[in-house]
């Protein structure tokens, strides 16, 4: 005997969390830089902060290296005993200086790398967190709270006990609504695809391929270039430029083993052997 499924009151289907349109608004808007952790960077510092300080410390490195290189260039023959002292005195100073200044600078570069990124995947989110903001506003984007509840969120942007979390997909309502003011928070779907498709369109989809299999397809078109323009590469240089394409953290296990792989299954024979190659 069929069973059915009782009538529902809201349909989930209809709707998209407020991070997924994040994410897919971050995705067109930073096609290059995107990385889908910008919903949690919460830097304590700007970028251009980061660079002024690490440049500011590189310098302040080679104004003690320069001070006691010169002071390790004076000349010291005709020095009195006295004098002899104080310029010891004076070395070992500059010394200690310049020690400072290179364990300054090294030690802001241990976490530098990684404070400036999450400064720059913090910009990120702000703009695009900026962008839907106004678009809320302006009511090109439909948002819905708890279960499918259509709201004019402009006179709540103006309120200083309102928020909205696009890293959580919820929303707290301004004091003057009541007691309940937290609830979940949707984009409509269709109303945002409307917006969003023409802007996804040149976006390229992830290859979900092993990266083996990915190795295969890049070599057969790396062939076709190079047998259309008459040139026989050598494996060091094919390999090198696969390394660049795929990037050192995509690389697989035993990557050279496995590229030889590739280049005797795939490379004409030609490619092997010594000599110039034939004009085309």
């Amino acid at each position: 005997m069929p069973y059915h499924l009782p009538k529902l009151q809201f349909i989930r289907s209809h709707y998209i969390t407020l991070n997924e349109g994040f994410h897919r608004t971050g995705m067109f808007m930073f096609p290059e830089e995107w990385t889908g952790l910008e919903d949690m960077a919460w830097p304590a510092i700007n970028p251009n902060s980061l660079c002024e300080e690490k440049q500011r410390l590189e310098k302040n490195f080679l104004m003690h290296s320069r001070h006691e290189r010169d002071v390790r260039l004076t000349d010291i023959t005709e020095m009195n005993e006295v004098e002899y002292q104080a310029f010891r005195q004076l070395s070992e100073k500059v010394g200690e200086q310049k020690q400072d200044a290179r364990e300054q600078r090294d030690q802001f570069g241990q976490t530098y790398d990684a404070r400036y990124s999450d400064a720059l995947a913090y910009a990120r989110r702000q703009h695009v967190e900026k962008k839907l903001c106004q678009l809320i506003r302006k009511q090109t984007l439909d948002v819905r709270i708890g279960h499918g509840t259509g709201v004019n969120m402009d006179q709540w942007f103006q309120k200083d006990q309102f928020h909205i979390s696009f890293t959580f997909s919820y929303i707290i309502a301004p004091e003057h609504l009541g007691r309940r003011r937290r609830f979940p928070a949707y984009f409509n779907k269709d109303v945002f695809n409307t917006w969003a498709l023409p802007l996804e369109t040149d976006l390229q989809q992830y290859n979900s391929e092993p990266i083996e299999e990915q190795m295969l397809v890049w070599f057969r078109m790396y062939r076709e270039k190079h047998l259309a323009l008459g040139e026989r590469p050598k494996v060091a240089n094919a390999q090198a430029e696969c390394e660049d394409f795929f990037g050192l953290d995509n690389l697989p296990k035993h990557f050279k083993n496995k590229f030889k792989s590739v280049w005797n299954l795939l490379a004409p024979e030609a490619w092997s052997k010594g000599g110039a190659p034939k004009k085309p």
